[in-house]
């Protein structure tokens, strides 16, 4: 177990790492209305990789619990939904990106970053497989490789390019790499789909009736993180838009902690809990919502205090203003710790449609009042409101989850 808690943590700290060091060196060599539409273009292909993946991953991980290896007979459909889901993305994107962006710069950066879409999903699948089998040594290769992979191919660029690559050249090394995440997709699972005996095929429409539940929660809560900084650069500016991805960027990899704990390492023990031992479920679940807090809590105040002298240095000072975003979002840390330990708990089939009516409800309050709030009182007002709805996700989650005690009982 530790050892696998070790690798999880390797693979997750070497993500988040090459991450930031990635957006820090996208941020010194552009300016930030460039920085801004790049920020903007990668967090609307994130969510449209969620709505590729529908919750095929998660779906894919609780069918193993159940099945074991007769888990393969879904592959071909795995490797036919992803494909057939990013092609309509990438055709809605085009369609939507030429009708209603006015921003030149912002449709050729999403056009470009198309692949990432296909790439992204392929990640999370892969990485699934490995987590249902806890081969943890190529979950963190699975997870580390892409972004290690983007991180070299930008800074050769720079070097090859002696430092007059624009946005859209260092764009096409996302492009690149998604390509080929995505084609050791395809060949791991067609091998796996083969070898497995009496491996019955599904269809498209079978994965897609058991997944999307999964699916729609996972993209709420992209939505919920990262939307805001749509928003940002479509209510304020670009420019503000990069200053809140800056503030974004860095508490994602403070939050990254709690979502590799529960999502790559805790969620297949989880799935064996809930069929074998839910009392015990239930234990953890107390435990682990004290240590999430006390977690939080140091994160926030370690963020509050460190945050003007970090972003000043790391990000430039024609940053400045994403340090005081970042004091804010800072605030929400204990609840989104906790958040991530009670949503874990909420893993069925029938928990994971409450959780789409706690997220949707949410996140649509959330989008609603911050688009308002970026209108009217510019982008600290859209920061403040990022800090109440994760207070009220809380609340949510854990009334959901005495609801749900209580109906057992």
């Amino acid at each position: 177990m530790l050892r696998g808690v070790a690798l999880l943590w390797a693979g997750s700290l070497t993500t988040a790492a090459c991450t930031l060091a990635t957006q820090i060196f996208l941020a010194r060599q552009v300016t930030p209305m460039e920085f801004g539409a790049f920020s903007t273009a990668i967090t609307i292909a994130s969510i449209l990789a969620v709505c590729t993946n529908m919750g095929i991953s998660q779906f894919w991980m609780s069918f193993y619990a159940k099945a074991g290896n007769q888990s393969n007979s879904w592959n071909k459909a795995i490797i036919r939904l992803t494909g057939t889901n990013f092609a309509l993305l990438f055709i809605a994107t085009l369609l939507i990106s030429k009708f209603t962006t006015q921003n030149t710069s912002l449709t050729t950066l999403l056009l470009i970053l198309s692949p990432h879409i296909l790439g992204q999903a392929a990640v999370e699948i892969v990485s699934a497989r490995y987590q249902s089998t806890y081969e943890y040594k190529k979950v963190f290769l699975t997870m580390a490789t892409p972004h290690v992979a983007r991180l070299i191919a930008i800074t050769a660029l720079y070097f090859i390019s002696s430092g007059v690559a624009d946005i859209n050249d260092y764009a096409l090394t996302y492009a690149v790499t998604a390509i080929s995440a995505y084609s050791i997709l395809v060949i791991k699972l067609s091998k796996a789909h083969t070898k497995t005996k009496k491996s019955k095929t599904r269809s498209i429409a079978q994965l897609l009736r058991r997944s999307w539940p999964f699916g729609v929660v996972i993209l709420l809560n992209q939505i919920y993180f990262q939307g805001n900084i749509i928003i940002a650069g479509t209510t304020v500016s670009l420019e503000n838009a990069g200053n809140y991805a800056i503030a974004t960027s860095i508490m994602s990899a403070i939050y990254m902690f709690p979502s590799i704990f529960y999502q790559k390492f805790m969620l297949p023990k989880l799935y064996h809990l809930r069929l074998k031992s839910p009392e015990k479920l239930e234990s953890i679940y107390k435990q682990h919502i004290t240590v999430m807090l006390t977690l939080g809590s140091a994160c926030t105040v370690i963020t509050f205090i460190l945050a003007s002298w970090a972003v000043g240095i790391i990000f430039g000072e024609k940053y400045s203003h994403a340090a005081a975003i970042l004091s804010t979002l800072s605030l929400a840390a204990p609840f989104q710790f906790m958040s991530s330990a009670a949503s874990s708990n909420l893993i069925s089939h029938k928990e994971s449609k409450i959780k789409i009516k706690i997220l949707a409800t949410i996140t649509a309050a959330n989008f609603s009042v911050s688009y308002a709030a970026g209108t009217f009182y510019g982008i600290d007002a859209i920061a403040w409101v990022a800090v109440c709805s994760a207070i009220i996700l809380q609340i949510a989650y854990s009334q959901a989850i005495r609801a749900v005690k209580n109906e057992k009982a």
